[in-house]
């Protein structure tokens, strides 16, 4: 497969997650990029909707608050913190 993206109005081409970039853009995503999964359980009010949409269960509500329960499972594909309601959950980068 063959993907496109755009970056400072040049063309780039992607193929299996390698990036092949022309020389000087400094605006494009880094993939290397860390993250690390944060939760604020003062805001949340434990509905369960992160942790019912989280594709590794690595979520779950212990009493009225949510939780992590496998960190090393989550695969930060960011689907709790787009589902929150509360804003509770998010994923924050970490210097490499």
């Amino acid at each position: 497969m063959l993907y496109f993206l755009y970056c400072c109005k040049k063309t780039i081409k992607i193929r299996k997650v390698i990036l092949q970039t022309k020389k000087g853009c400094k605006r494009f995503f880094n993939m290397a990029t860390k993250k690390k999964l944060v939760l604020n359980t003062a805001w949340c009010k434990g509905c369960g909707v992160c942790a019912a949409f989280c594709p590794k269960n690595v979520l779950a509500l212990k009493g009225d608050k949510i939780a992590v329960q496998n960190e090393e499972a989550c695969i930060r594909c960011g689907l709790c913190e787009l589902r929150c309601p509360d804003y509770a959950i998010w994923l924050e980068e970490v210097e490499a």
